[in-house]
């Protein structure tokens, strides 16, 4: 189990009883920010998304360190984000690169082999996708977040197109054209997050938002006017809330957890969020 906040792995048996456990927060070999995703291979070794380091950690079963690859980025084999990790039938690893809005394809010792999907709503891209899946044919699903749906894509030899590659896809793509929206404060992401953060968000109407940023003692620490906006889904990078982790006077927030609240004509809303250093 990735222990997200508690920076660490833990290891149970079918019937819950721990075994044991490894990790510390930090970003030295075997220590974690914020573990998204863990998957384990047909010999017992484990991979875990590393999220807010930006990589991928491999252990064997017992929690000892074996390799690592990954840094922040968008060219192959870099992350943002990195959530979900599957291991597939052969050793191969797929990782969901969630704020490059695709998913990468590595061997088992890291080795880039193929990459698919860019930023948007049509069949092969994604939005944030935070999961992946692999079956026992190779078909792989993927959570596509802040499109709302799960795509399914067909087991390919060679790297190929995303179209190529898409199988079926289920589930509502909220905010597509033409479909009713409803007002809705999302949780930001990266959650926890170092230094900087997005607030997604969804207007059921044409509104002025503002989102105010407070301490867990109720001290306000920031304000975020974001002016009059439009009916519509701002869930993307470019679209949502931004918050680079400083107060109003420009000075930044210590680590702790904060709350964050929308205020959108007659709706409001609030919603957790953690910053670790």
């Amino acid at each position: 189990m990735a222990d997200a906040w508690n920076d660490r792995i833990q290891k149970f048996d079918s019937d819950g009883n721990f075994l044991t456990k490894w990790g510390t927060e930090g970003d030295g070999d075997g220590q974690f920010m914020s573990p998204s995703g863990v998957a384990v291979d047909g010999s017992g070794s484990v991979y875990v998304a590393d999220t807010n380091n930006g990589r991928i950690q491999k252990f064997d079963s017992e929690g000892n360190f074996l390799t690592k690859w990954g840094t922040e980025g968008s060219d192959d084999g870099q992350f943002r984000g990195p959530h979900g990790v599957a291991v597939d039938g052969s050793g191969n690893v797929y990782v969901a690169d969630a704020w490059n809005d695709r998913i990468q394809k590595f061997d088992s010792e890291g080795n880039f082999l193929t990459k698919w999907g860019t930023e948007g709503s049509d069949d092969g891209q994604f939005r944030g996708p935070h999961g992946v899946a692999v079956d026992g044919t190779g078909n792989v699903y993927v959570t596509d977040t802040w499109n709302y749906r799960i795509q399914k894509f067909r087991l390919a030899n060679i790297a190929v197109e995303p179209r190529d590659k898409l199988a079926v896809s289920w589930g509502n793509v909220k905010g597509a054209s033409g479909m009713h929206h409803s007002f809705a404060l999302r949780q930001n992401y990266p959650n926890p997050f170092n230094p900087e953060t997005w607030i997604p968000y969804q207007l059921g109407a044409d509104s002025d938002v503002t989102i105010r940023i407070y301490s867990i003692t109720g001290r306000l620490v920031r304000l975020l006017d974001l002016g009059y906006r439009k009916s519509g889904s701002y869930v993307t990078r470019d679209a949502a809330a931004y918050w680079d982790g400083r107060t109003d006077t420009g000075e930044r927030v210590s680590s702790g957890v904060f709350f964050y609240t929308i205020q959108a004509g007659d709706y409001t809303a609030t919603k957790k969020m953690a910053i670790t250093k």
